[in-house]
């Protein structure tokens, strides 16, 4: 079976390799199969099957390296799938989690100004979910982009800097977010900064003429209703 595994381990079609990975670094004799694969293996989810080292620290410095060599690659594809890991990574349980440091965010900055409006999205909200790393290089990076011509690149925007509210030229950039022409743009901004800061602002966007954005802004509406109404339930002593 092994054999057969580490074909697929070689296939064109990189969810196939990451799949075959999961199997082979659960079989004996198979470690130094993978440690060949790992320099030339593209695909971020298969990388983090077989990525070597003694340690978390370790392994976590040798995936760092290579996701950078990914990033800064010719491959749009891989870049694309590696911008959804670093931007997915906190969603992951923490044990799971990247401990993601300052070489990938050097790597992610000149993505924010591909061609691809899709590249420079993904940028965006990778930058803004681990702007933390290099809050300063972030910042700059992340206000210009507020001015970026693409509106999907745009509400990603606020994610990155709504705990630097007191930095005036970040102040700027949310301001001219909330005041998109795009309704979305605009909704999003609102969630990153905390709608019940917001709840005039909604009350326009469940009227606006975009669909989506409507719905979603009444939605947002009723929860802090919700929330507003458990609030001033009393407590019932048994």
């Amino acid at each position: 079976m092994i054999p057969r595994v580490k074909e697929l381990a070689d296939a064109d079609d990189g969810w196939t390799r990451a799949m075959a990975d999961r199997v082979l670094v659960q079989c004996p004799g198979t470690r130094e199969f993978l440690d060949s694969r790992f320099p030339v293996e593209t695909w971020p989810w298969a990388l983090g099957q077989i990525v070597p080292g003694a340690s978390r620290e370790e392994r976590d410095r040798n995936l760092n390296a290579r996701l950078t060599n990914i990033l800064s690659g010719s491959d749009e594809a891989a870049r694309l799938e590696t911008l959804g890991l670093v931007g997915g990574n906190h969603y992951r349980a923490p044990v799971n989690q990247i401990q993601v440091d300052a070489q990938v965010i050097e790597a992610i900055i000149p993505l924010t100004q591909s061609e691809s409006e899709e590249e420079r999205r993904r940028a965006a909200y990778a930058l803004a979910t681990i702007h933390h790393i290099d809050p300063v290089r972030s910042r700059t990076t992340l206000v210009k982009l507020a001015r970026d011509p693409s509106g999907v690149v745009r509400q990603m925007i606020a994610f990155g800097l709504s705990d630097q509210l007191e930095v005036p030229e970040v102040q700027a950039a949310i301001s001219a977010l909330l005041e998109d022409p795009l309704p979305k743009v605009r909704y999003f901004t609102i969630l990153a900064l905390g709608p019940g800061k917001f709840v005039s602002n909604l009350r326009d966007l469940a009227s606006c003429d975009d669909p989506e954005t409507a719905k979603n802004a009444a939605g947002a509406l009723e929860r802090l209703r919700q929330q507003a109404t458990q609030a001033l339930t009393p407590v019932r002593m048994r």
